[in-house]
């Protein structure tokens, strides 16, 4: 007596064929999803641009990693962008401010949520 076996589709309503195409699909939206930088507001990604612009210049990121780096804080990383910004007179406001400090805080600190001054 031949019997072959064929397992149940891991979800249902969907055909074992349309599963085959479809979770390789999902695994890899998945992955996209998992290694995007983890910028995702729109002030952060302000953020990025001017700090991009203005920061890269003189210095890699490599000063958020370090071990004795100077921001210890959200008030750190708030303090760090302040005296930079006015050492090299770039008058940026509050709104410029809070989002180079949230673009930092999300891509390298992690120090919680900023919050808008």
């Amino acid at each position: 007596m031949s019997h072959s076996h064929q397992s149940d589709p891991l979800l249902p309503g969907i055909s074992m064929m349309q599963e085959r195409l479809l979770v390789p699909i999902l695994v890899t939206l998945l992955g996209v999803v998992l290694l995007t930088p983890r910028v995702a507001s729109a002030d952060a990604r302000r953020g990025q641009l001017l700090y991009e612009n203005h920061c890269t210049a003189c210095h890699e990121s490599v000063v958020h990693v370090r071990e004795d780096r100077k921001a210890t804080s959200l008030a750190g990383i708030r303090k760090q962008v302040v005296r930079w910004s006015s050492e090299l007179e770039l008058e940026w406001g509050p709104e410029e401010i809070g989002s180079v400090v949230e673009f930092l805080n999300t891509r390298y600190y992690g120090f919680g949520k900023v919050r808008k001054q």
